[in-house]
């Protein structure tokens, strides 16, 4: 009987594939589509599609917020990918359009102070050599710093808005695989001037930088506040793997003697009433936590952050220091007339030598391994 009842099954299939071939071609065609719609569901619905028992090492562990540990990259969850971005499709540096006016949690404040922001991050291609001469690079301390957060081998590093690869050395020359990024083509050609051949360099922003391939570290030296803030942190995610490290490390170059710092900043006074960049959120310069560790310790995505000052001293000479102040963005900014006249005026004030602050100040934060 069962195997009349199969018999029966086959031919009905066949005679309704003469009768309408197109139909059931049609439906197979659709099978793909219909198990991706089913494996989303079970996605929303907080079930796992377990591919081999095993997680990854340093994740095996409950996180620092007492959720359960993310299985490795081979136990897959269907999880939604941040859009991909690239120049073809994101209008760069337009972030109006891309934010939108309804945007929530955006002020007409916020959407002001970040188109500013955009222009800013890509003045600096015209001063490209100035800025390898003049800026001074990161010690060794910063790496150990980092290494010793991780707790284990970092191999695998990716570095946004790279500069002309100040950290970038940093990194590959301790045996680091690096892959650098930078939106500004001047820049970028001026790093591999100074970088190993190994070093891969990609002419990007941090917003056009595909998902696909995960690093140990993901990191910023100066940079992270010229990034877009909307997805900012999912998008970082998606580049680390489970356990990953994000570091964020940068500060200003001051002048250690108040009364010449005073005087520097009555020569500039007529053209600019600041320099600094000024914090992305809005906290506060005495705040114990200085931004971006505040956006990260409210991130669904990172745990144990942790904020590290390390202290740096040097003397420059007064030619160098006003080489410096020339590759700052806020003074790029000003047309030509007055940055030349805002540079004689501060030259006029300086002594031969001046001793210089410039304290590094470490943002260290380590990807969920649950999500």
């Amino acid at each position: 009987m069962i195997t009349e009842s199969l018999a029966r099954r086959r031919t009905t299939i066949a005679f309704a594939f003469l009768r309408n071939p197109f139909r059931i071609l049609s439906f197979i065609a659709g099978i793909p589509s219909r198990v991706r719609q089913i494996s989303r569901a079970r996605f929303r619905t907080g079930q796992l599609i377990l591919r081999s028992p095993r997680t990854r090492w340093g994740c095996s562990h409950s996180s620092a917020s007492g959720h359960a540990a993310e299985p490795d990259a081979d136990w897959q969850t269907e999880r939604p990918r941040p859009p991909r971005l690239t120049s073809k499709n994101r209008p760069e540096p337009d972030v109006e359009a891309e934010l939108g006016a309804g945007s929530p949690g955006i002020d007409g404040a916020d959407r002001v102070r970040m188109l500013a922001m955009s222009r800013r991050a890509l003045s600096f291609g015209v001063v490209a050599e100035a800025y390898e001469r003049f800026r001074l690079g990161y010690p060794v301390e910063l790496f150990d710093l980092v290494m010793t957060y991780a707790g284990r081998p970092v191999r695998t590093a990716l570095e946004i808005g790279a500069g002309t690869g100040k950290a970038t050395r940093l990194f590959a020359q301790r045996g680091v695989t690096v892959t650098a990024t930078e939106p500004d083509g001047a820049m970028l050609a001026e790093l591999r001037k100074h970088v190993a051949a190994d070093v891969k360099t990609v002419h990007a922003a941090f917003e056009d930088v595909r998902p696909g391939e995960r690093y140990g570290l993901v990191y910023a030296a100066a940079a992270l506040h010229w990034t877009n803030p909307e997805g900012r942190w999912s998008r970082m995610a998606a580049l680390l793997e489970p356990g990953g490290v994000f570091a964020s490390f940068g500060g200003p170059l001051q002048l250690a003697d108040a009364a010449v710092e005073e005087a520097v900043r009555a020569a500039r006074a007529p053209f600019l009433e600041s320099d600094d960049v000024p914090s992305p959120d809005g906290t506060p310069p005495g705040h114990d936590m200085q931004w971006p560790g505040t956006e990260l310790q409210r991130s669904e995505w990172f745990a144990d952050v942790r904020q590290s000052v390390i202290v740096r001293r040097a003397t420059m000479s007064a030619h160098d220091y006003v080489g410096h102040l020339s590759t700052i963005s806020a003074y790029l900014e000003l047309p030509t007339p007055e940055r030349e006249q805002a540079f004689s005026r501060i030259m006029r004030v300086l002594p031969e030598t001046v001793e210089i602050a410039a304290d590094i100040t470490v943002h260290l934060a380590r990807r969920r391994c649950e999500q």
